[in-house]
Protein backbone atom coordinates (compact mmCIF):
# COMPACT_ATOMS: atom_id res chain seq x y z
CA UNK A 1 0.00 0.00 0.00
CA UNK A 2 1.57 3.24 -1.08
CA UNK A 3 -1.14 5.57 0.27
CA UNK A 4 0.85 7.25 2.96
CA UNK A 5 -2.03 9.04 4.60
CA UNK A 6 -4.07 6.12 5.85
CA UNK A 7 -1.49 4.74 8.25
CA UNK A 8 -3.38 1.49 8.74
CA UNK A 9 -0.87 -0.86 7.17
CA UNK A 10 -0.23 -4.20 8.74
CA UNK A 11 -2.45 -3.56 11.66
CA UNK A 12 -4.28 -6.86 11.85
CA UNK A 13 -3.42 -8.06 15.28
CA UNK A 14 -2.36 -11.48 14.05
CA UNK A 15 1.39 -11.35 13.34
CA UNK A 16 1.85 -11.92 9.60
CA UNK A 17 4.97 -13.25 7.91
CA UNK A 18 6.63 -10.45 6.00
CA UNK A 19 5.59 -10.56 2.33
CA UNK A 20 7.61 -9.11 -0.58
CA UNK A 21 6.11 -5.64 -0.25
CA UNK A 22 8.21 -3.67 -2.70
CA UNK A 23 10.62 -3.79 -5.61
CA UNK A 24 13.60 -4.71 -3.44
CA UNK A 25 11.90 -7.72 -1.95
CA UNK A 26 10.75 -8.80 -5.37
CA UNK A 27 14.20 -8.59 -6.94
CA UNK A 28 15.71 -10.45 -4.01
CA UNK A 29 13.01 -13.08 -4.40
CA UNK A 30 13.79 -13.61 -8.08
CA UNK A 31 17.51 -13.99 -7.35
CA UNK A 32 16.80 -16.63 -4.71
CA UNK A 33 14.18 -18.45 -6.75
CA UNK A 34 16.05 -18.39 -10.09
CA UNK A 35 14.62 -19.88 -13.30
CA UNK A 36 13.58 -23.54 -13.51
CA UNK A 37 16.13 -25.96 -14.99
CA UNK A 38 15.97 -26.65 -18.79
CA UNK A 39 17.26 -29.87 -20.48
CA UNK A 40 20.88 -31.04 -20.03
CA UNK A 41 21.97 -29.97 -23.54
CA UNK A 42 21.43 -26.30 -22.97
CA UNK A 43 22.76 -26.48 -19.42
CA UNK A 44 26.00 -24.61 -20.23
CA UNK A 45 24.25 -21.73 -21.99
CA UNK A 46 21.77 -21.67 -19.18
CA UNK A 47 24.56 -21.42 -16.57
CA UNK A 48 26.08 -18.44 -18.38
CA UNK A 49 22.73 -16.73 -18.68
CA UNK A 50 21.92 -17.60 -15.11
CA UNK A 51 25.12 -16.02 -13.94
CA UNK A 52 24.60 -12.93 -16.03
CA UNK A 53 20.97 -12.59 -14.98
CA UNK A 54 21.94 -13.05 -11.38
CA UNK A 55 24.69 -10.43 -11.59
CA UNK A 56 22.29 -8.00 -13.24
CA UNK A 57 19.66 -8.56 -10.57
CA UNK A 58 22.20 -8.25 -7.77
CA UNK A 59 23.42 -4.92 -9.12
CA UNK A 60 19.83 -3.75 -9.49
CA UNK A 61 19.13 -4.79 -5.92
CA UNK A 62 22.26 -3.05 -4.69
CA UNK A 63 21.34 0.25 -6.31
CA UNK A 64 17.71 -0.01 -5.17
CA UNK A 65 18.86 -0.69 -1.63
CA UNK A 66 21.23 2.26 -1.73
CA UNK A 67 18.43 4.52 -3.01
CA UNK A 68 16.07 3.44 -0.26
CA UNK A 69 18.73 3.77 2.45
CA UNK A 70 19.56 7.25 1.16
CA UNK A 71 15.87 8.17 1.17
CA UNK A 72 15.44 6.99 4.77
CA UNK A 73 18.66 8.75 5.86
CA UNK A 74 17.45 12.02 4.28
CA UNK A 75 14.08 11.72 6.02
CA UNK A 76 15.83 11.17 9.36
CA UNK A 77 17.98 14.27 8.72
CA UNK A 78 14.79 16.31 8.16
CA UNK A 79 13.31 15.03 11.43
CA UNK A 80 16.49 15.84 13.35
CA UNK A 81 15.83 19.52 12.55
CA UNK A 82 12.39 19.33 14.17
CA UNK A 83 11.79 21.83 16.94
CA UNK A 84 8.59 21.96 19.05
CA UNK A 85 8.08 25.63 18.18
CA UNK A 86 8.19 24.77 14.48
CA UNK A 87 4.82 25.44 12.85
CA UNK A 88 5.42 23.77 9.48
CA UNK A 89 4.24 20.30 10.39
CA UNK A 90 3.71 19.05 6.84
CA UNK A 91 7.45 18.79 6.09
CA UNK A 92 7.89 16.48 9.05
CA UNK A 93 4.73 14.52 8.35
CA UNK A 94 5.88 13.77 4.82
CA UNK A 95 9.35 12.70 6.08
CA UNK A 96 7.56 10.31 8.46
CA UNK A 97 5.39 9.02 5.59
CA UNK A 98 8.53 8.30 3.55
CA UNK A 99 9.94 6.27 6.42
CA UNK A 100 6.64 4.48 7.11
CA UNK A 101 6.44 3.36 3.48
CA UNK A 102 9.87 1.75 3.80
CA UNK A 103 10.17 0.21 7.24
CA UNK A 104 7.67 -2.60 6.71
CA UNK A 105 10.67 -4.19 5.00
CA UNK A 106 12.78 -5.75 7.76
CA UNK A 107 16.15 -4.62 6.32
CA UNK A 108 14.89 -1.05 6.03
CA UNK A 109 13.56 -1.20 9.57
CA UNK A 110 17.00 -2.28 10.79
CA UNK A 111 18.66 0.43 8.67
CA UNK A 112 16.32 3.05 10.11
CA UNK A 113 17.48 1.95 13.53
CA UNK A 114 21.20 1.85 12.63
CA UNK A 115 21.02 5.25 10.91
CA UNK A 116 19.93 6.83 14.19
CA UNK A 117 16.21 6.94 13.39
CA UNK A 118 15.32 6.10 16.97
CA UNK A 119 17.05 9.30 18.15
CA UNK A 120 14.18 11.38 16.77
CA UNK A 121 11.45 9.31 18.44
CA UNK A 122 11.09 11.17 21.79
CA UNK A 123 10.73 14.60 20.17
CA UNK A 124 8.15 13.31 17.69
CA UNK A 125 6.14 11.49 20.36
CA UNK A 126 5.90 14.67 22.41
CA UNK A 127 5.07 16.93 19.44
CA UNK A 128 2.00 19.20 19.66
CA UNK A 129 0.96 17.89 16.26
CA UNK A 130 -1.29 14.78 16.29
CA UNK A 131 -0.12 13.84 12.80
CA UNK A 132 3.51 13.69 13.90
CA UNK A 133 2.69 11.71 17.05
CA UNK A 134 0.59 8.98 15.44
CA UNK A 135 2.93 8.61 12.47
CA UNK A 136 5.88 8.04 14.78
CA UNK A 137 3.90 5.44 16.79
CA UNK A 138 3.09 3.70 13.53
CA UNK A 139 6.78 3.64 12.52
CA UNK A 140 7.79 2.11 15.87
CA UNK A 141 5.05 -0.50 15.43
CA UNK A 142 6.15 -1.32 11.86
CA UNK A 143 9.84 -1.56 12.85
CA UNK A 144 9.25 -3.82 15.84
CA UNK A 145 6.71 -6.18 14.25
CA UNK A 146 8.29 -9.67 14.44
CA UNK A 147 11.72 -8.03 14.55
CA UNK A 148 13.88 -8.82 17.63
CA UNK A 149 16.66 -6.40 16.62
CA UNK A 150 14.33 -3.37 16.64
CA UNK A 151 12.36 -4.65 19.64
CA UNK A 152 15.49 -4.82 21.79
CA UNK A 153 16.54 -1.40 20.57
CA UNK A 154 13.13 0.09 21.39
CA UNK A 155 13.28 -1.41 24.90
CA UNK A 156 16.82 -0.07 25.46
CA UNK A 157 15.67 3.38 24.36
CA UNK A 158 12.88 3.25 26.98
CA UNK A 159 10.10 4.06 24.50
CA UNK A 160 7.53 1.95 26.36
CA UNK A 161 7.13 4.52 29.14
CA UNK A 162 6.21 7.32 26.73
CA UNK A 163 4.02 5.04 24.60
CA UNK A 164 2.06 3.73 27.60
CA UNK A 165 1.54 7.30 28.77
CA UNK A 166 0.12 8.13 25.32
CA UNK A 167 -2.25 5.14 25.40
CA UNK A 168 -3.62 6.52 28.68
CA UNK A 169 -3.55 10.25 28.18
CA UNK A 170 -3.16 11.35 24.55
CA UNK A 171 -5.97 13.76 23.60
CA UNK A 172 -6.21 12.23 20.11
CA UNK A 173 -7.95 8.87 19.52
CA UNK A 174 -5.78 7.82 16.59
CA UNK A 175 -2.62 8.55 18.61
CA UNK A 176 -3.86 6.41 21.48
CA UNK A 177 -4.69 3.48 19.21
CA UNK A 178 -1.40 3.71 17.30
CA UNK A 179 0.54 3.98 20.56
CA UNK A 180 -1.08 0.74 21.71
CA UNK A 181 -0.22 -0.89 18.37
CA UNK A 182 3.42 0.09 19.03
CA UNK A 183 3.38 -1.17 22.65
CA UNK A 184 1.99 -4.57 21.64
CA UNK A 185 4.59 -5.03 18.88
CA UNK A 186 7.47 -4.08 21.19
CA UNK A 187 6.28 -6.50 23.89
CA UNK A 188 5.12 -9.48 21.82
CA UNK A 189 7.60 -12.39 21.91
CA UNK A 190 10.20 -10.16 23.57
CA UNK A 191 11.20 -11.19 27.09
CA UNK A 192 12.96 -7.87 27.88
CA UNK A 193 10.01 -5.92 26.52
CA UNK A 194 7.56 -7.82 28.69
CA UNK A 195 9.76 -7.32 31.75
CA UNK A 196 9.91 -3.57 31.16
CA UNK A 197 6.15 -3.50 30.47
CA UNK A 198 5.43 -5.23 33.80
CA UNK A 199 7.80 -2.84 35.61
CA UNK A 200 5.88 0.12 34.18
CA UNK A 201 2.57 -1.36 35.41
CA UNK A 202 1.56 -1.87 31.78
CA UNK A 203 -1.40 -4.09 32.64
CA UNK A 204 -3.10 -1.20 34.46
CA UNK A 205 -2.92 0.69 31.18
CA UNK A 206 -4.38 -2.36 29.39
CA UNK A 207 -7.20 -2.55 31.93
CA UNK A 208 -8.07 1.11 31.33
CA UNK A 209 -7.79 0.65 27.56
CA UNK A 210 -10.30 -2.20 27.80
CA UNK A 211 -12.75 0.28 29.37
CA UNK A 212 -12.09 2.98 26.76
CA UNK A 213 -14.92 4.45 24.68
CA UNK A 214 -12.63 3.97 21.64
CA UNK A 215 -13.70 0.66 20.09
CA UNK A 216 -10.41 0.05 18.27
CA UNK A 217 -8.49 0.51 21.51
CA UNK A 218 -10.82 -1.81 23.44
CA UNK A 219 -10.37 -4.48 20.78
CA UNK A 220 -6.60 -4.15 20.55
CA UNK A 221 -6.11 -4.27 24.30
CA UNK A 222 -8.40 -7.29 24.70
CA UNK A 223 -6.59 -9.11 21.92
CA UNK A 224 -3.22 -8.20 23.44
CA UNK A 225 -4.22 -9.52 26.87
CA UNK A 226 -5.46 -12.73 25.28
CA UNK A 227 -2.23 -13.41 23.39
CA UNK A 228 0.17 -12.40 26.20
CA UNK A 229 -1.57 -14.59 28.76
CA UNK A 230 -1.64 -17.63 26.51
CA UNK A 231 2.12 -17.23 25.96
CA UNK A 232 2.95 -16.37 29.59
CA UNK A 233 0.79 -18.36 32.00
CA UNK A 234 3.23 -17.35 34.77
CA UNK A 235 1.70 -13.85 34.92
CA UNK A 236 -1.92 -14.98 35.20
CA UNK A 237 -1.94 -14.67 39.02
CA UNK A 238 -0.69 -11.09 38.81
CA UNK A 239 -3.34 -10.18 36.25
CA UNK A 240 -6.06 -11.83 38.33
CA UNK A 241 -5.08 -9.75 41.36
CA UNK A 242 -5.58 -6.55 39.37
CA UNK A 243 -9.30 -7.20 38.89
CA UNK A 244 -9.28 -8.40 35.29
CA UNK A 245 -11.88 -11.13 35.89
CA UNK A 246 -14.54 -8.60 36.81
CA UNK A 247 -13.56 -6.41 33.86
CA UNK A 248 -13.80 -9.33 31.41
CA UNK A 249 -17.21 -10.31 32.76
CA UNK A 250 -18.38 -6.70 32.32
CA UNK A 251 -17.14 -6.79 28.71
CA UNK A 252 -19.02 -10.04 28.09
CA UNK A 253 -22.16 -8.15 29.06
CA UNK A 254 -21.49 -5.32 26.61
CA UNK A 255 -23.04 -5.31 23.14
CA UNK A 256 -22.10 -8.48 21.29
CA UNK A 257 -19.27 -8.13 18.74
CA UNK A 258 -16.57 -10.27 17.06
CA UNK A 259 -14.20 -9.41 19.93
CA UNK A 260 -16.37 -11.46 22.34
CA UNK A 261 -14.53 -14.57 21.24
CA UNK A 262 -11.27 -13.10 22.62
CA UNK A 263 -12.89 -11.81 25.80
CA UNK A 264 -14.29 -15.26 26.61
CA UNK A 265 -11.14 -17.17 25.63
CA UNK A 266 -9.09 -14.84 27.87
CA UNK A 267 -11.42 -15.46 30.80
CA UNK A 268 -11.06 -19.17 30.08
CA UNK A 269 -7.24 -18.91 30.02
CA UNK A 270 -7.28 -17.20 33.44
CA UNK A 271 -9.83 -19.47 35.11
CA UNK A 272 -8.37 -22.74 33.78
CA UNK A 273 -5.11 -22.26 35.63
CA UNK A 274 -6.20 -20.15 38.61
CA UNK A 275 -8.70 -21.47 41.13
CA UNK A 276 -9.44 -18.13 42.85
CA UNK A 277 -10.59 -16.87 39.44
CA UNK A 278 -13.13 -19.70 39.25
CA UNK A 279 -14.53 -18.74 42.64
CA UNK A 280 -14.77 -15.13 41.55
CA UNK A 281 -16.70 -16.11 38.40
CA UNK A 282 -19.29 -17.84 40.61
CA UNK A 283 -20.08 -14.65 42.55
CA UNK A 284 -23.84 -14.27 41.97
CA UNK A 285 -23.64 -10.47 41.60
CA UNK A 286 -21.48 -10.90 38.47
CA UNK A 287 -24.39 -12.75 36.77
CA UNK A 288 -21.93 -14.63 34.57
CA UNK A 289 -24.06 -17.74 34.20
CA UNK A 290 -27.07 -15.85 32.83
CA UNK A 291 -24.85 -13.78 30.48
CA UNK A 292 -23.25 -16.89 29.00
CA UNK A 293 -26.62 -18.66 28.74
CA UNK A 294 -28.04 -15.64 26.92
CA UNK A 295 -25.18 -15.61 24.38
CA UNK A 296 -25.53 -19.32 23.84
CA UNK A 297 -29.27 -19.09 23.15
CA UNK A 298 -28.80 -16.22 20.69
CA UNK A 299 -25.76 -17.31 18.73
CA UNK A 300 -25.38 -21.08 18.96
CA UNK A 301 -26.80 -21.65 15.46
CA UNK A 302 -24.66 -18.96 13.84
CA UNK A 303 -21.58 -20.40 12.17
CA UNK A 304 -19.69 -17.12 12.49
CA UNK A 305 -19.56 -17.62 16.27
CA UNK A 306 -18.70 -21.31 16.42
CA UNK A 307 -15.32 -20.69 18.17
CA UNK A 308 -16.95 -18.43 20.72
CA UNK A 309 -19.68 -20.99 21.46
CA UNK A 310 -16.94 -23.59 22.05
CA UNK A 311 -15.29 -21.31 24.62
CA UNK A 312 -18.64 -20.63 26.30
CA UNK A 313 -19.33 -24.34 26.61
CA UNK A 314 -15.88 -24.95 28.11
CA UNK A 315 -16.26 -22.03 30.52
CA UNK A 316 -19.73 -23.16 31.65
CA UNK A 317 -18.42 -26.69 32.28
CA UNK A 318 -15.45 -25.37 34.23
CA UNK A 319 -17.32 -22.85 36.38
CA UNK A 320 -20.87 -24.11 36.74
CA UNK A 321 -20.82 -27.87 36.13
CA UNK A 322 -20.74 -28.98 39.75
CA UNK A 323 -23.20 -26.55 41.25
CA UNK A 324 -26.88 -26.97 40.72
CA UNK A 325 -27.49 -23.72 42.56
CA UNK A 326 -29.14 -21.44 39.96
CA UNK A 327 -28.10 -17.81 39.81
CA UNK A 328 -30.91 -15.42 40.44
Amino acid sequence: SMSSGSGDRGEDDVPQPRQPRNLQDLVRYSIEAGPSQPQEASQEIHDDLSLERRRFLEEALQSLTEDVTKEVAEAIAVLKKYHPSDEDYSTYESALDTIADRVDNIDCANDFCKLGGFDVVPACLSSYCNGIRWRMCDIIAQCTQNNPFCQEHAVKCKFLKQLLHMVDKDPDEKCRTKAFFAVSNVVRDCQQGLKEFLGLDGFSVVLRAMQSPIEKLRNKSTFFLSSVLSQHPEIIGEVYNMGFVEQLVTLIQSEHSPIHEHIISTLLTITKSHEPAQLECRRPELKLRSSLTFLRQHFQHDDAFREEMGYIKELMNLIFSDDSEEER
